[in-house]
């Protein structure tokens, strides 16, 4: 993929996710990671937090919304529906 489109894509997501997940994007820019493990980091926070919306876990609007509390009160349910997607994803 073109860096330009790479990092648009990034942005894109970027402007989306909670401020918890920036800050994580930003310490690993100083690693350095590649710009495309990090576009494949945010899409994997994109359809973790969609998930946490879709499914109730969190009652905010949008993304950005969900709070870091949200994700640690979390229940073993919860993780074990979210792990049941994702294997089932993988086959």
């Amino acid at each position: 993929m073109k860096r330009e489109i790479l990092l648009e894509r990034i942005d894109k997501l970027k402007q989306i996710m909670p401020w918890y997940v920036l800050e994580y994007y930003q310490s690993k820019l100083a690693v350095p990671y590649s710009f495309t493990t990090l576009y494949e980091y945010l899409k994997e926070y994109d359809r973790f937090f969609s998930w946490v919306l879709e499914s109730g876990i969190s009652n905010a609007d949008k993304m950005s919304d969900i709070p870091l509390s949200v994700l640690e009160n979390m229940s073993k349910k919860d993780i074990e529906a979210l792990f049941f997607i994702y294997v089932n994803d993988l086959c």
